[in-house]
């Protein structure tokens, strides 16, 4: 794939009082949804005074709920991106996963979960990367916060069906975000992963899906992983959902 740095390149991002600057390389793909959906998407040169809410809520807003806002940023995605033009199905995305996992995760329970999802699906245009990390929010009054995303993410193994990003939203309510960045350990936070599912308008029939695409997150990412939390997220693939090597 070529890949080449996007005109976003920088953004200064805080995390409680830590300031990181991050570099992204986007894919064509990538740039023109942040170029054809504004109201989704916020270029990350003009972030400013834009935060990170992380699951705990962050020192600037002491007491929010973290779940309000990220819900808010999942209605975004659900009313100004997932329902955009469709997209034309991926008709090799499932055959390029299970080479994937099975190269980086080889769990025989989680490859079987991926070769019962339906190779048909999707035709949304989605995020790729709807995690805590890539929403941004901007107090515009007391109490009163506007959320935009960053960073999206086009993989060719990843379908276009809006429960990818709503399994990246489970990421988070899994707190990978203050494991990684606050020292803590993995917890699920109910309240989170419900408020997500409501904004995203997922019913029960959608929850053997989204979290098949969950542990496939999980596995993905655990390679990029320091050993603590390659440690602590594989615990959770096995311990609670079964998903030993």
């Amino acid at each position: 794939m070529d890949l080449r740095f996007s005109w976003i390149k920088k953004s200064a991002l805080y995390i409680g009082k830590k300031r990181a600057v991050k570099l992204v390389r986007l894919h064509p793909y990538e740039m023109s949804l942040i170029h054809n959906h504004p109201n989704v998407f916020i270029q990350t040169k003009s972030l400013r005074n834009w935060v990170h809410i992380m699951p705990s809520g962050t020192p600037l807003f002491p007491g929010l709920g973290a779940s309000v806002i990220y819900a808010d940023a999942f209605n975004i995605l659900k009313s100004d991106l997932w329902g955009s033009v469709p997209l034309g199905r991926n008709s090799h995305w499932k055959k390029l996963l299970l080479e994937h996992i099975t190269h980086i995760y080889p769990s025989a329970k989680l490859l079987d979960r991926i070769q019962a999802l339906d190779p048909g699906i999707g035709t949304d245009r989605i995020h790729g990367d709807a995690t805590m990390a890539n929403m941004v929010s901007l107090e515009i009054k007391p109490h009163r916060f506007m959320a935009r995303w960053i960073d999206p993410c086009w993989r060719p193994y990843l379908p276009a069906d809006r429960r990818v990003d709503v399994a990246k939203g489970m990421q988070s309510a899994w707190n990978f975000e203050g494991v990684v960045s606050l020292n803590q350990k993995p917890f699920f936070i109910p309240r989170l992963a419900e408020a997500i599912k409501t904004a995203s308008e997922m019913t029960s029939s959608d929850d053997e899906v989204i979290n098949t695409w969950l542990l496939v997150h999980i596995a993905r990412l655990l390679r990029y992983q320091t050993p603590r939390v390659l440690k602590l997220f594989t615990e959770v693939l096995v311990d609670y959902y079964g998903c030993k090597l």
